[in-house]
């Protein structure tokens, strides 16, 4: 369960790679973030397949909430981003995608201590 806890990690980190691509790329960002979406839905499963059907959230679905939220937040930009670019406002693009930059670690912060300090109590 740990290995897959890291593998999540290591794909969310490389799909967050999208923020240090221009704007004007977009292909490559789209398929930087489709291809890692599929990985961390398989990675998922495969975790979720390792234990017995239980009533609550465990530690590895609320990790893949936070990756969830963190894709869905990375499209949204991508795709705000490409319509700026397509309306010729490519400075707005590169502001957004710098704030978006720097925004993803707060969110990340932000929700894993939400989610995650209810399962990391020490005995």
């Amino acid at each position: 369960m740990a290995n897959c806890q890291v593998l999540i990690i290591i794909i969310t980190t490389i799909a967050m790679l999208a923020f240090w691509m221009s704007p004007t790329n977009f292909p490559p960002r789209i398929g930087l973030a489709a291809s890692t979406l599929l990985a961390a839905v398989a990675a998922h499963l495969t975790a979720a397949n390792q234990l017995p059907p239980i009533g609550y959230l465990t530690l590895i679905d609320k990790l893949m909430i936070v990756v969830y939220a963190l894709f869905l937040n990375n499209l949204i930009s991508m795709v705000m981003q490409m319509r700026l670019v397509d309306h010729k406002q490519e400075e707005k693009a590169v502001k957004v995608n710098a704030k978006m930059r720097k925004l993803m670690p707060v969110i990340i912060g932000v929700l894993l201590a939400v989610l995650i300090p209810f399962d990391l109590r020490l005995v």
